[in-house]
């Protein structure tokens, strides 16, 4: 059975500013606005982490979710509230236990609709050095830089291409196309309409200057 996804949001800063290690999926507790919001992607996920504390629970914190504008005034939520997140009891153990000991922190990388609810998948990070972060923009510098030349050679290759069949259609026309001087000998007599004599015509090429003799 295939599962229905649709992603509505993604933490961009994530991998520029962590090493994700493992990523688990979990629910989330919401309102009746805010599942609204989020189904209208009124969700960013971009400064929110997970806390846990004393790893009994597991909550996402930060996560700014837009309110819904047909709930009113009564019935909306707030945008940055802490929302608890629905993980089984080993999972937040071992999050813990990766926090606690090998000083790790647990951040949210994308949110997105299953089967019509809403999930939330988070990742084991780890921090990225200075010196991490300017590998990884050279790396992406590189990369931009690969596909604007591999862009700009199928540009050049199709350009060519068209000029191609343009021209060709042209070129076979014009090699077929029958000379007007093809039926005519090399050299004949043609009568001058003004004098009435005859003169010989020696057409030396379709393309060349025609010489004439009276006779």
């Amino acid at each position: 059975m295939t599962e229905n996804i649709k992603i509505i949001a993604t933490n961009r800063k994530a991998g520029f500013e962590y090493f994700l290690m493992e990523k688990f999926e979990a629910g989330i507790a919401l309102q009746g606005s805010e599942i609204k919001s989020i189904r209208a992607g009124q969700i960013s996920i971009q400064e929110a982490y997970v806390d846990l504390p004393e790893g009994q629970e597991a909550w996402l914190v930060e996560a700014h979710i837009a309110p819904y504008e047909q709930a009113g005034m009564y019935f909306n939520h707030e945008p940055k509230r802490r929302r608890r997140l629905l993980l089984h009891k080993k999972q937040i153990r071992e999050l813990w236990n990766n926090v606690r000991m090998k000083g790790m922190t647990v951040i949210p990388t994308r949110v997105y609709l299953k089967d019509g609810r809403a999930k939330v998948e988070i990742a084991l990070a780890k921090g990225k050095k200075a010196y991490d972060k300017r590998a990884a923009i050279a790396k992406r510098d590189e990369a931009r830089n690969h596909e604007r030349a591999v862009r700009v050679r199928l540009l050049d290759c199709w350009m060519v291409s068209s000029l191609q069949e343009t021209i060709k259609p042209a070129n076979d026309q014009t090699r077929k196309r029958p000379c007007p001087l093809q039926p005519l000998a090399e050299s004949t007599c043609c009568p001058n309409p003004k004098s009435g004599q005859f003169m010989r015509v020696t057409f030396l090429s379709c393309c060349s200057k025609n010489t004439t003799s009276r006779r």
